[in-house]
Protein backbone atom coordinates (compact mmCIF):
# COMPACT_ATOMS: atom_id res chain seq x y z
CA UNK A 1 0.00 0.00 0.00
CA UNK A 2 1.28 3.63 -0.93
CA UNK A 3 0.83 6.39 1.31
CA UNK A 4 1.48 10.02 0.27
CA UNK A 5 3.25 12.09 2.10
CA UNK A 6 1.79 15.53 1.39
CA UNK A 7 2.38 15.21 -2.57
CA UNK A 8 5.12 12.37 -2.15
CA UNK A 9 3.92 8.72 -2.43
CA UNK A 10 5.72 6.66 -0.10
CA UNK A 11 5.44 2.47 0.25
CA UNK A 12 4.46 0.88 3.82
CA UNK A 13 8.25 0.24 4.38
CA UNK A 14 9.43 3.64 3.64
CA UNK A 15 6.86 4.78 6.44
CA UNK A 16 7.83 2.19 8.83
CA UNK A 17 11.49 3.02 7.70
CA UNK A 18 11.12 6.60 8.75
CA UNK A 19 9.21 5.50 12.35
CA UNK A 20 11.72 3.23 13.48
CA UNK A 21 14.35 5.62 12.43
CA UNK A 22 12.71 8.58 13.98
CA UNK A 23 11.74 6.84 17.65
CA UNK A 24 15.87 6.76 18.20
CA UNK A 25 15.10 10.66 18.65
CA UNK A 26 12.73 10.20 20.78
CA UNK A 27 13.42 13.22 24.09
CA UNK A 28 12.09 10.21 26.63
CA UNK A 29 14.92 8.18 24.67
CA UNK A 30 17.54 10.80 24.33
CA UNK A 31 16.62 13.44 27.06
CA UNK A 32 20.05 15.23 25.56
CA UNK A 33 18.72 15.90 21.96
CA UNK A 34 19.21 19.62 22.28
CA UNK A 35 23.44 19.52 23.59
CA UNK A 36 23.70 16.80 20.88
CA UNK A 37 22.34 19.40 18.12
CA UNK A 38 24.67 22.16 19.94
CA UNK A 39 27.40 19.98 19.68
CA UNK A 40 26.75 19.18 16.14
CA UNK A 41 26.47 22.90 15.12
CA UNK A 42 29.67 23.88 17.31
CA UNK A 43 31.68 20.94 15.67
CA UNK A 44 30.46 22.48 12.24
CA UNK A 45 30.67 26.36 12.82
CA UNK A 46 34.65 25.28 14.31
CA UNK A 47 35.70 23.80 10.56
CA UNK A 48 36.29 27.65 9.78
CA UNK A 49 34.52 29.28 6.66
CA UNK A 50 31.28 27.84 5.98
CA UNK A 51 29.74 27.14 2.42
CA UNK A 52 26.47 28.78 2.37
CA UNK A 53 24.11 25.54 1.85
CA UNK A 54 26.06 25.11 5.13
CA UNK A 55 24.46 27.91 6.96
CA UNK A 56 21.34 27.26 5.35
CA UNK A 57 21.41 23.71 6.73
CA UNK A 58 21.87 24.90 10.09
CA UNK A 59 19.84 27.41 9.76
CA UNK A 60 16.84 24.56 8.65
CA UNK A 61 17.97 22.42 11.61
CA UNK A 62 17.36 25.35 13.89
CA UNK A 63 13.79 25.77 13.22
CA UNK A 64 13.23 22.05 13.10
CA UNK A 65 14.41 21.38 16.29
CA UNK A 66 12.57 24.53 17.90
CA UNK A 67 9.39 23.09 16.94
CA UNK A 68 10.23 19.33 17.92
CA UNK A 69 11.79 20.28 21.16
CA UNK A 70 8.75 22.34 22.14
CA UNK A 71 6.87 19.46 23.72
CA UNK A 72 3.61 21.22 23.78
CA UNK A 73 3.89 22.08 20.50
CA UNK A 74 5.48 18.49 19.14
CA UNK A 75 2.50 16.69 20.70
CA UNK A 76 -0.30 18.70 18.78
CA UNK A 77 1.42 17.35 15.60
CA UNK A 78 0.17 14.71 13.92
CA UNK A 79 2.76 11.19 14.35
CA UNK A 80 3.85 11.43 11.00
CA UNK A 81 4.92 15.51 11.37
CA UNK A 82 6.49 14.31 14.53
CA UNK A 83 8.25 11.30 12.99
CA UNK A 84 9.63 13.67 10.23
CA UNK A 85 10.86 16.03 12.56
CA UNK A 86 12.30 13.32 14.78
CA UNK A 87 14.28 11.75 11.44
CA UNK A 88 15.73 14.82 10.02
CA UNK A 89 17.44 15.84 13.77
CA UNK A 90 18.61 12.10 13.81
CA UNK A 91 20.07 12.06 10.31
CA UNK A 92 21.57 15.41 11.23
CA UNK A 93 23.35 13.82 14.31
CA UNK A 94 24.54 10.81 12.42
CA UNK A 95 27.64 11.25 11.11
CA UNK A 96 28.03 8.00 9.30
CA UNK A 97 24.95 8.72 6.98
CA UNK A 98 24.50 8.00 3.28
CA UNK A 99 27.52 10.83 2.85
CA UNK A 100 30.16 10.90 5.61
CA UNK A 101 30.21 14.39 6.88
CA UNK A 102 33.75 14.07 7.78
CA UNK A 103 34.54 14.10 4.00
CA UNK A 104 35.54 17.23 3.13
CA UNK A 105 33.13 19.26 0.63
CA UNK A 106 30.22 16.79 0.38
CA UNK A 107 29.97 15.52 3.70
CA UNK A 108 27.09 17.65 4.23
CA UNK A 109 24.94 17.84 1.42
CA UNK A 110 22.72 14.65 2.00
CA UNK A 111 22.09 15.91 5.67
CA UNK A 112 20.98 19.67 3.87
CA UNK A 113 18.95 17.64 1.30
CA UNK A 114 17.01 15.73 3.86
CA UNK A 115 17.18 18.77 6.47
CA UNK A 116 15.79 20.83 3.47
CA UNK A 117 12.86 18.76 2.56
CA UNK A 118 11.41 17.98 5.92
CA UNK A 119 11.81 21.88 6.43
CA UNK A 120 9.27 22.27 3.16
CA UNK A 121 7.31 19.48 4.04
CA UNK A 122 6.94 20.80 7.56
CA UNK A 123 6.83 24.41 6.73
CA UNK A 124 3.29 25.21 8.13
CA UNK A 125 3.90 23.70 11.23
CA UNK A 126 7.40 25.52 11.42
CA UNK A 127 5.66 28.90 10.85
CA UNK A 128 2.92 28.64 13.30
CA UNK A 129 5.30 27.73 16.08
CA UNK A 130 7.83 30.72 15.19
CA UNK A 131 4.54 32.93 15.15
CA UNK A 132 3.58 31.07 18.24
CA UNK A 133 7.03 31.57 20.25
CA UNK A 134 10.16 33.43 20.03
CA UNK A 135 12.77 31.56 18.79
CA UNK A 136 16.34 31.18 20.16
CA UNK A 137 19.46 30.56 18.61
CA UNK A 138 20.60 27.40 18.35
CA UNK A 139 23.83 28.09 18.12
CA UNK A 140 26.94 27.46 19.90
CA UNK A 141 28.52 30.86 19.18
Amino acid sequence: MTKHLIQIPITDEEFDWILTKAGHCDPDTLANLEDRLLEKVRSIRETGRLFHYQEQLLDNVRRIAQMYLDEEFRNSLEPLHRSLAAFALCYFLDSADLTPDFQPFTGYHDDFVIISVVCDLLKTHIDRREAAAPLHALSAE
